[in-house]
C-alpha cells in the first residue's frame, strides 16, 4: 500500500501540471492493475482516480491528445462504474465516445473487448434491443480478431441477455455452456467460475434450483481456492464470491431453509463492501428484502426495500427495481394492503417492459402481472414493440461447430 499511495500522489501532480497524456501513461504503467484487480481502497478509487484524465468532467471531453490514451480511458471508466458504486446510466455514453473513436482509429480489439459490458450496461437500464445487438456484434467481432478469451466472456453477456428476456429455446444455456468450455480447454477456471455465477443465475429465472446450486457450488469452490492467495485478480475473487454466495442464499430462502439462507447472505454482505460491488450489493438487498418478508418481519423487509431503491434508481438499475417492485407487492398483499400492492405491482410492470416483448424483462413481467391477476388488478396499457425502431439483429451462430462446439 506504501507504493500505492506513492504512485497515487505522483499521478495527481502530473494532473495538477495538466500533462495528461504523462498521467495516463503513468496510471496504466503503475494504477491500472492495483485498481482494477485489487480489493478495497485502490478497486474504490480507481473511478475518481481515471475522471481526473477528463478536466471539464466526464460529460465532455477528456484532457487527452493521444488516441490510444482516449481508446483506455474511455473503456476503463465505463467498466469501472460497472463495477465500484454502480453507474450503468454514466456507462453508457462513455461506451458510445469508446466505440466512436475506436471505428475512427480502427482499433477493433479495444472494441470487441468493450461490447461486452456496454451490452451488459444497456440491458441494466433497461434497452434490451440495443443490448442484444452490441453483444452479438461484440461477439461475431471477438471471433474475427481471435481472440477466444474474449469472445467466451462475450458469450456470457449474450446468454445473460437472452435469459433477461426470457428465451426458452435452449440459447442462453448454449452460450454459457461454450463459454465454459472454452475457458476449460485454455485453463482459466476463474472465468469459468465467472460464467457459472450468470449461468445459475438463469437456473434460478428458469425455477431450476437444484441445477442452480451446482453451478454457484462450483464457482464458490474455484473462486475461495483463489481467496487471498497470490492469485493477482482477487477483484474477480471477490466478484464471484459475492454472487455465488447471495444466489446460494436465495436459493435456501426459495427452499424455506431461512437461517441457512441468512447464513450465506451475511457472506455476500462482507464480499460486496470489499468493493462496493453494487451489481451485488443490489440483489443483497432484494433478496434480504424478502427473506424478512417471508418471515414476518415487515418493518425490516421495507428497510431493505428502502436501501435497493435509493441505489438502484440512482444507477439506475432498472431491472432491480423491477424486482424490488414486486417483493413491494407482496409484502403489501402480505399486510392486506391491497390497493398499494396493485400499485407496486403495476409499476413493477412498466418497469419490466423495457421495449417491449420479446425484449422484455420477462421474469419480472411475469411476476407482475401474476401478482395483478391475482389480486384483480388491471395491467398497465403499455406501448407495443417496434421493431422498425432498431437495427437488424446481426445474425450470429452462439455455438459454431469448431473445436469448441459440443
Amino acid at each position: 500500500m506504501p507504493d500505492f499511495h506513492r504512485h497515487v500522489e505522483q499521478y495527481k501532480v502530473l494532473i495538477a501540471q495538466r500533462q495528461y497524456d504523462q498521467a495516463c501513461h503513468y496510471f496504466i504503467e503503475h494504477l491500472d492493475k492495483p485498481t482494477v484487480q485489487g480489493i478495497g481502497e485502490p478497486c474504490l478509487m480507481r473511478a475518481s482516480l481515471l475522471e481526473m484524465l477528463f478536466p471539464d468532467g466526464v460529460e465532455n471531453e477528456t484532457g487527452l491528445t493521444e488516441p490510444a490514451n482516449n481508446i483506455f480511458v474511455l473503456a476503463a471508466l465505463p467498466i469501472t462504474y460497472g463495477l465500484t458504486g454502480g453507474y450503468p446510466g454514466k456507462a453508457v455514453p462513455l461506451y458510445e465516445r469508446h466505440a466512436k473513436i475506436c471505428k475512427q482509429q480502427n482499433a477493433m480489439e479495444s472494441l470487441a473487448e468493450a461490447m461486452g459490458n456496454h451490452s451488459k450496461a444497456l440491458r441494466q437500464t433497461g434497452r434490451f434491443r440495443e443490448a442484444e445487438i452490441i453483444a452479438l456484434k461484440g461477439l461475431e467481432l471477438q471471433r474475427s480478431v481471435g481472440k477466444r478469451m474474449k469472445e467466451a466472456v462475450n458469450l456470457y453477456w449474450v446468454g445473460t441477455g437472452f435469459a433477461h428476456r426470457g428465451v426458452s429455446d435452449g440459447r442462453p444455456f448454449a452460450a454459457m455452456d461454450r463459454s465454459i468450455r472454452i475457458f476449460q480447454k485454455l485453463l482459466a477456471d476463474q472465468s469459468e467460475a465467472v460464467t457459472n455465477t450468470f449461468k445459475g443465475q438463469s437456473a434460478i429465472w428458469f425455477g431450476n434450483y437444484d441445477e442452480a446450486e451446482i453451478y454457484h457450488t462450483r464457482a464458490w469452490e474455484l473462486s475461495k481456492a483463489r481467496e487471498g492467495t497470490d492469485f493477482a485478480d482477487q477483484q474477480t475473487v471477490t466478484k464471484v464470491l459475492s454472487a455465488s454466495s447471495r444466489m446460494l442464499g436465495e436459493i435456501e430462502m426459495l427452499r424455506g431453509n431461512y437461517a441457512k439462507a441468512l447464513e450465506w447472505l451475511e457472506i455476500t454482505e462482507v464480499h460486496t463492501a470489499n468493493m462496493d460491488f453494487g451489481e451485488e450489493i443490489l440483489p443483497h438487498y432484494r433478496v434480504m428484502a424478502e427473506l424478512e418478508r417471508r418471515q414476518g418481519n415487515f418493518d425490516v423487509a421495507r428497510e431493505w426495500l428502502a436501501k435497493s431503491w435509493a441505489r438502484a434508481e440512482r444507477g439506475p438499475y432498472r431491472l432491480y427495481n423491477v424486482d424490488s417492485y414486486n417483493i413491494l407487492a407482496e409484502l403489501e398483499d402480505s399486510c392486506g394492503n391491497k390497493a398499494a400492492a396493485i400499485d407496486a405491482a403495476q409499476t413493477a410492470y412498466q418497469l419490466a417492459w423495457c421495449d417491449g416483448p420479446p425484449y422484455a424483462y420477462q421474469r419480472g413481467l411475469d411476476d407482475a402481472a401474476a401478482k395483478l391477476a391475482s389480486l384483480g388488478g388491471t395491467l398497465p396499457t403499455m406501448p407495443a414493440y417496434n421493431e422498425a425502431a432498431f437495427e437488424p439483429v446481426p445474425d450470429v451462430l452462439i455455438n459454431p461447430q469448431d473445436e469448441y462446439f459440443e
